[in-house]
C-alpha cells in the first residue's frame, strides 16, 4: 500500500475553459478525456440518445479518475486535476457549473491530491506526500482552512456528512495492512476509531442513503482481492453490516438508483469482464448476474445506466426494462489523451 497526506490551503477563483458548441444544456452524461503529459482536457456531452451535444476543452492535466467519483454539489460537479503526471502538483480542485460549464478553482497547498468530499459547508481534500498524509478541510463560509497530517499512513478515503468526516486510513507492519475508521468532527477533532483490519482495506468509494454509508472494500489486510460492503450508520457511528458477495472479486463501481445499489465487479486495473450486482437496500438482499463487458466508470442519469468500458465503448441501459441495452457508440479521445471517467 501506499501512505497520504493531508494539509491544502484556498483562495482563488477562476476560469478556465473553451467552448465548442456551448448552447446545448439538456445532456446526460459527460465524458471526461485527459492527458498525463499536457495541460489539456475535454468534456463532451452527450444527450439521453448518446447523441454528442458539445465539447468544453480546459487547460488541466489528469482531470477525474475512474478511480474516485465526481462529487456533486447542487448544479456543480467537483473533480481533482492532479497536474502533470511525473509531478502532480496542480493544487487545486476544481468544480465545473452543470449548466454554464464554468470553472471555479479553489486552491489547495498540497501536491498529489487524490479525492474531494464536499458537504453543506465544508469541502474536504485527502493528499499524500513522502510517507505522509494528510486531510485538509475548507469553509467555504468563511474562506478559511484546517488540515491534520498523518505519518505513515495512507489516506485511501475521505468523506463528510454535515456533522462528521469520515476517513479511512490504512498503514503497514511487517506482516500485514493495518487499517482504520477514524472519525473527526467539523473542528478536526477525533470522535471516533474503529479497527477494520480483519474486514478490508483500499476504500474509494461510497455512497449515502437514509443516514447510512455503503462503503466497497476489495482487499484483504493481506491484500488479496475480496468483495465486501461496509455499511455504516451514520447517526451512531457504528458498523451495522458488513456484507460479502460470494464468487466475486473486487469491487470497481457503485451507484445508487431508488432503493437499489448497482455494482460493477471490474478490477479498476486490470479492466477485465466481471460480473454485476444489483443490492436493495431496503433489505439488503442482492442478486449477482454474468457481465460481458468491462465496466470502468458508471453513472445514472433518470431511469438510465450510462457505462463505460476500456476500448471507450459508452453503453445506455433502460433500468424500467431488466437493464436492455438501449444503446452502444464508441466515444473518440482526442489524440494523446485517454477517457478518465463519466459524469452525469
Amino acid at each position: 500500500m501506499k501512505k497520504i497526506i493531508k494539509i491544502f490551503i484556498i483562495f482563488t477563483i477562476g476560469f478556465n475553459c473553451i467552448a465548442c458548441n456551448p448552447k446545448h444544456n439538456d445532456y446526460s452524461i459527460s465524458v471526461i478525456d485527459t492527458s498525463s503529459t499536457t495541460n489539456k482536457s475535454q468534456i463532451t456531452f452527450y444527450d439521453n440518445n448518446l447523441i454528442k451535444k458539445s465539447i468544453y476543452k480546459y487547460n488541466y492535466a489528469e482531470l477525474g479518475t475512474h478511480f474516485y467519483q465526481p462529487q456533486y454539489k447542487n448544479s456543480n460537479i467537483y473533480l481533482v486535476p492532479r497536474g502533470i503526471g511525473n509531478k502532480h502538483d496542480e493544487k487545486k480542485i476544481i468544480s465545473i457549473n452543470k449548466k454554464t460549464k464554468q470553472v471555479h478553482e479553489i486552491y489547495v497547498n498540497k501536491n498529489n491530491i487524490q479525492c474531494v468530499s464536499v458537504s453543506k459547508r465544508y469541502l474536504y481534500t485527502s493528499s499524500n506526500l513522502n510517507m505522509i498524509s494528510y486531510l485538509t478541510q475548507y469553509d467555504m463560509k468563511n474562506k478559511k482552512y484546517n488540515d491534520l497530517s498523518l505519518n505513515d499512513q495512507y489516506l485511501s478515503l475521505v468523506f463528510s456528512t454535515n456533522k462528521y468526516v469520515y476517513c479511512f486510513v490504512n498503514s503497514l507492519n511487517k506482516e500485514f495492512i493495518y487499517s482504520t475508521l477514524q472519525i473527526y468532527d467539523h473542528n478536526l477533532q477525533p470522535i471516533k476509531n474503529i479497527d477494520i483490519t480483519t474486514i478490508g482495506n483500499c476504500q474509494r468509494k461510497y455512497i449515502i442513503y437514509k443516514n447510512k454509508a455503503y462503503i466497497p472494500v476489495s482487499y484483504d489486510m493481506n491484500d488479496q482481492n475480496i468483495s465486501k460492503l461496509i455499511i455504516l450508520n451514520l447517526k451512531t457511528n457504528i458498523i451495522e453490516n458488513i456484507i460479502s458477495f460470494e464468487n466475486t472479486s473486487y469491487i470497481g463501481e457503485i451507484v445508487k438508483y431508488k432503493k437499489y445499489l448497482l455494482i460493477s465487479h471490474t478490477n479498476e486495473v486490470s479492466l477485465n469482464k466481471a460480473k454485476f450486482t444489483i443490492f436493495n437496500l431496503n433489505n439488503n438482499k442482492f442478486k449477482t448476474i454474468n457481465s460481458n463487458i468491462c465496466i470502468k466508470s458508471m453513472a445514472i442519469k433518470n431511469n438510465s445506466l450510462y457505462t463505460v468500458d476500456s476500448l471507450n465503448y459508452i453503453y445506455k441501459f433502460d433500468l424500467l426494462n431488466d437493464m436492455k441495452l438501449v444503446k452502444k457508440i464508441k466515444h473518440t479521445s482526442p489524440k494523446n489523451m485517454y477517457l478518465s471517467t463519466i459524469a452525469s
